[in-house]
């Protein structure tokens, strides 16, 4: 039977061409033979269906089964379908577009999913990094709290051993220090050495603190400059970097030391 004498010429004429040759088949069947998808097969049928052209029934081994009716069947309804067969199948049209849409939608779907999961990893790696980081900078604490001990004990006995000078000139008499004069050089140049050594100490501190990069915010001090930055990116967000100036200058107790030597 030529189809194309009967019905406007569509993609769903494929359909009725197909089942006019091979007569009853499952919609999985017709989808693989005219390489189109279940969905767009499923649409022809039921608009074939509404305009009562075709059939189906379900078949347990073959699923879905689309038969044609009986061509004079066909003939008969065609004619009495003919004047809104234009409108049925702009309908059919319609929902084909809307599977092609969806089918579109998905695509989209399931490519942002993909890039949700990849920015969860990335979120992942990036709390990874952070964790190391606070771990880095509790041990550079640490250090510093160590550091900050020890230059407070070494202050502690430089003071005690220039209490002791102060007492000891305070204390010389004429006689004494022509009688002892040597003895008293001696002392002197013991104590000079304690407090040269003391000022090496501490000279070594404070160039350990100046390699160690102190956070002009807090006070903080650390190894390195990328430690700097991080803690203060982290802590100090709105921190802008300024000129920064020597505290300490000539003055307190550190000039006090350089002044015996200098």
């Amino acid at each position: 039977m030529d189809w194309e004498e009967n019905t406007i010429t569509t993609s769903v004429d494929r359909l009725l061409v197909y089942l006019d040759e091979e007569g009853p088949t499952s919609i999985a069947t017709i989808a693989d033979d005219l390489d189109v998808s279940e969905q767009q097969v499923e649409a022809w049928t039921e608009a074939l269906i509404s305009s009562d052209m075709v059939e189906k029934e379900y078949s347990a081994r073959e699923g879905t089964i689309v038969t044609l009716k009986e061509p004079k069947e066909v003939e008969e309804t065609a004619d009495a379908v003919s004047s809104d067969t234009g409108e049925q199948m702009e309908a059919v049209k319609d929902q084909i577009e809307h599977i092609e849409e969806i089918e579109e939608a998905t695509e989209t779907l399931e490519h942002l999913s993909e890039t949700f999961q990849k920015s969860l990893k990335a979120q992942e790696e990036v709390n990874d990094l952070l964790q190391e980081l606070h771990k880095e900078e509790k041990q550079l604490e640490e250090e510093i709290e160590s550091l900050d001990g020890e230059e407070q004990q070494l202050e502690s006995q430089a003071l005690e051993t220039l209490e002791e000078i102060e007492d000891e000139i305070e204390g010389y008499k004429p006689a004494a220090m022509v009688s002892s004069f040597k003895e008293e050089k001696d002392s002197i140049e013991t104590r000079l050495k304690t407090l040269k050594d003391l000022k090496d100490s501490i000279e070594d501190i404070e160039a350990e603190k100046k390699a160690a990069k102190e956070c002009p915010v807090c006070g903080r001090t650390f190894e390195t400059e990328h430690g700097l930055r991080t803690h203060q990116g982290i802590k100090h967000p709105d921190y802008e970097p300024e000129s920064e100036e020597n505290d300490d200058g000539n003055g307190g107790f550190i000039g006090r030391i350089k002044g015996l030597f200098s």
